[in-house]
């Protein structure tokens, strides 16, 4: 992804997403690569804060469009939101996928935006 997609990106989540779902003082873990501006951190704004809550998406009952997997109960944490072309998810709208880490596996998955419901927890 391009340095100035990747700052513009990290900039809208900040102060459009960030700031509706959490309070003042209360911060989520940076959106997808972050936008590694500043030397001391991945954020755009208040770049001395460190995140007070992931997200997170649950997936009840879909299928992994990246792996072909049928996935069932199971809650990853959250990278960003993409675009999938050709076989492979891509940073090109309609942005209507969602990028998660499956951490146990040490593998992303991609499942349909309709599908997953997003969560925040407290770190």
């Amino acid at each position: 992804m391009k340095d100035r997609e990747v700052i513009g990106f990290s900039l809208i989540w900040e102060i459009l997403v960030e700031r509706k779902v959490l309070q003042l003082n209360e911060y989520l873990e940076v959106y997808g690569e972050g936008a590694d501006f500043n030397d001391a951190s991945s954020r755009i704004t208040d770049i001395g804060s460190v995140p007070t809550h992931s997200k997170k998406g649950l997936i009840n009952n879909s299928k992994d469009i990246l792996n072909n997997l049928e996935i069932e109960n199971v809650r990853y944490d959250f990278e960003r939101l993409i675009g999938f072309d050709n076989g492979f998810y891509a940073n090109i709208p309609p942005f209507n996928f969602a990028l998660v880490q499956d951490e146990d596996m040490e593998v992303e998955r991609v499942f349909l935006l309709e599908e997953i419901r997003f969560e925040l927890q407290v770190i």
